[in-house]
């Protein structure tokens, strides 16, 4: 899980952009959760302004009841 976190701070930090992918059920719902709810890094030009998630239309559940357990200071 926190490869994954370290993965995206390094993507943002180096100006890339990038995805996580895996099986189901390794965590990438979470980890883009800590992700999103770490300050932004220097000149990456994330903000606290709304963040957009793209996932199949089944999962949107799981990501508002993930949100509001994990990070319930974030509006859904």
């Amino acid at each position: 899980q926190k490869q994954g976190v370290y993965w995206m701070r390094f993507l943002e930090e180096a100006g890339l952009s990038g995805l996580l992918a895996d099986e189901m059920g390794l965590g990438k719902t979470l980890q883009t959760l800590t992700w999103l709810s770490l300050p932004a890094a220097k000149g990456a030009g994330r903000g606290a302004g709304p963040s957009r998630i793209v996932c199949p239309t089944s999962l949107v559940r799981n990501w508002e009841a993930e949100a509001k357990k994990f990070t319930p200071q974030r509006k859904v």
